[in-house]
């Protein structure tokens, strides 16, 4: 069994999520998933791979599961369960992510209307740009996950 060390991208990965804010442990799970051979694996090879404790890597699991790029399936007659990467999980992902953008432009048109009799034009300022700019996100979002899925093939 190859070990995590001997898989730059992996570790890549891993750098990638602890930048981001993630546990590292969560972008090496989900970079060696990306690459392996074959793609279903089991916790106890994930295990293996990130040299990380049982409990380490079926939380980081769960955590990938949660954010919808992995999903996982029991064996029937059997408690071992397999972990791959979702098929459709990158449109559908950021889709999910678009969502935040909508809730914080309604952020700032609430602060806005709060702040609607206030004459100081450096708050107002603030709050339209931010509300201007998740508004553009929002409104063009759809059409390019929708350009990209017809470009896929996937549709979903």
């Amino acid at each position: 069994m190859v070990q995590v060390t001997e898989l730059p991208f992996v570790e890549q990965v891993g750098d990638f999520f602890e930048r981001m804010g993630q546990p590292q442990i969560a972008g090496k799970l989900f970079g060696y998933l990306l690459i392996c051979d074959p793609p279903e694996q089991s916790a106890a090879q994930l295990q293996k791979v990130v040299s990380a404790s049982a409990g380490s890597v079926n939380t980081m699991l769960r955590l990938l599961q949660a954010s919808g790029f992995v999903e996982r399936r029991s064996e029937p007659g059997s408690r071992k369960l397999w972990y791959w990467i979702a098929p459709g999980a990158f449109s559908r992902v950021l889709t999910i992510r678009m969502q935040l953008v909508s809730e914080l432009k309604a952020l700032a048109e609430s602060g806005l209307a709060e702040i609607a009799s206030d004459t100081s034009h450096q708050r107002a300022d603030r709050l339209q740009e931010m509300r201007d700019c998740y508004a553009f996100f929002d409104r063009e979002f759809p059409a390019l996950v929708a350009r990209y899925q017809s470009m896929a093939g996937t549709g979903a």
